[in-house]
Formats: structure tokens, sequence, C-alpha cells
């Protein structure tokens, strides 16, 4: 069992980042099974603000490839010496000037608190168009199926992996197609009323109903094809 460092006002070498992440997990994979919960469905964000670039590193070495950003500047200074991956994630306060600085380097803005910063954020974000068609903005319709997910490009691959994971819930749709969550949660929903998937179950992750071959026939009924 890992153990975790006390490192509380102390800097960390890459062996103590590396252990407290080992113990990180192993709590989580605790408490999931206790929930009854798959580990697959937590995400681990790691809060990166005022660490320097070599802690970042010792983590993505050791497996975190996801880290929350408080502050503009520091972003845009990270990003342009690691760039991605890393995954980025903006979770202090932003202001609707500062923006356009980070639409085009983070997946998920975690700290809208106004109706006029999300308007910010959708302006910002389809200037980008098809460079961030995927981020967590959810800014382009057009790119996103609308309101209805069952046009959604992204749809198709979802199935796939619900079929090839078992079961299925908003966040790891998420997390496994690199979108915004109100998109992963209009494709979930989609998946639900195509039949792909039971019903909503609390916070539990939902049974896939269909199998591979009904994969297969639909997307047949859809003119397309899917590489085995």
């Amino acid at each position: 069992m890992a153990e975790p460092f006390n490192t509380e006002g102390e800097e960390l070498t890459a062996e103590e980042i590396s252990a407290n992440l080992a113990h990180l997990k192993e709590n989580i994979d605790k408490a999931c099974a206790k929930a009854g919960r798959d580990p697959k469905e937590v995400t681990i964000c790691a809060v990166s603000k005022l660490k320097p670039v070599e802690d970042i590193k010792a983590a993505m070495h050791a497996g975190q490839m996801l880290f929350g950003e408080n502050y503009v500047q520091e972003i845009m200074q990270k990003y342009e010496t690691l760039g991605t991956p890393p995954e980025w994630h903006m979770i202090g306060h932003l202001q609707r000037n500062k923006v356009k600085y980070i639409i085009d380097k983070v997946t998920l803005i975690h700290s809208v608190d106004s109706v006029s910063l999300a308007a910010q954020i959708e302006k910002e974000a389809a200037r980008c168009g098809e460079k961030k068609h995927g981020a967590g903005f959810d800014a382009d319709p057009a790119n996103m199926g609308g309101e209805n997910a069952e046009n959604d490009p992204m749809l198709p691959q979802a199935i796939r992996i619900a079929i090839e994971n078992g079961k299925i819930s908003t966040s790891f749709i998420q997390r496994k197609l690199q979108l915004g969550y109100s998109r992963a949660g209009r494709i979930t929903d989609a998946m639900g009323n195509m039949g792909v998937i039971g019903p909503f179950n609390g916070s539990k992750p939902r049974e896939v109903l269909w199998s591979m071959d009904r994969y297969m026939e639909w997307m047949n009924s859809r003119g397309e094809q899917s590489s085995q």
C-alpha cells in the first residue's frame, strides 16, 4: 500500500508526488468499492496552481494528465511550456476580458458564475470554430448536433464505448470523448431514448442494453461503417 508523505509547507520530490497520487487512487478505489461505483467514473483533477512545471512533469510521469489552474497567466505560461497533453481545466475566477486568452487551451471551465461570463465563453469558443468543438463550452450547436443529440457526430463513438465498457454515465462519456458536460449529457440522454442504455438510477452508472451486433445493425441503417 502506498503511504502519503506529510508535505505541508515542503517542496515535493518526484517520488513523493508519485506516492501521493498512488495513495489517492487507492482511497478512491476503496470509496468506490464501498459505494458500489466503478473507479473509472472518478476523474482526478490535480490542482497545480503555483506549482512549478517540474512538479507537473513528475505527476504526468506518474500517470496524472489532468490539471486545474486558478490563474489565466499561469495557464498560459504552463501551456506554452507543456502544451497538450496534459489536459487543462480552469478552476479559478475568470474575468470576461480574459476568456480569449485561454479558450483554446482549456477543455473545461469550472468557474462560470454569471450569465454574462457564459455568453462570453460561448462567443470566444465560437470564434475558435472546429479547433474547440470538443471543449467543455458547448458553444457551436452545428458541431454538436444541436439539441437533437441523435444527430451528434460523436454519438456512434459514444455508443461503441458504452458497449465495450458495459456501463456508462455522463461523466464517463465526457472524459472518454473529451466533451463538454452538457454535450455529453445530451448524448447520454439520446442513448437512453434509443434504448442503448437502461434507465437513470441515481448516481450509479447506467447498464448498457445493446450488443455489438445491434450497434452494427444501427450503423448499417445509417449508411455508416464502423471499424472493428
